[in-house]
């Protein structure tokens, strides 16, 4: 799921919102995506690069961080 991941990437880019970390959890099936356990989010988000962020925005199957 990496290229929508980066097609929703570059969209934020476009409206001129600096994304410096993201991570595509590449999960294909949407019922998958819900069967995941919550707490392994904290996991996935200690792998992102948040220094000098403003904010963190999680979404279904990806992970953005980046500064307005």
């Amino acid at each position: 799921m990496k290229p929508l991941t980066q097609t929703v990437v570059e969209y934020i880019k476009h409206e001129g919102i600096d994304v410096s970390d993201w991570l595509a959890l590449d999960i294909p099936d949407n019922l998958e995506v819900a069967a995941q356990d919550p707490a392994n989010l904290l996991e996935h988000y200690r792998k992102l690069d948040i220094a000098g962020i403003d904010a963190h925005v999680p979404g279904a199957g990806a992970l953005l961080s980046g500064s307005f």
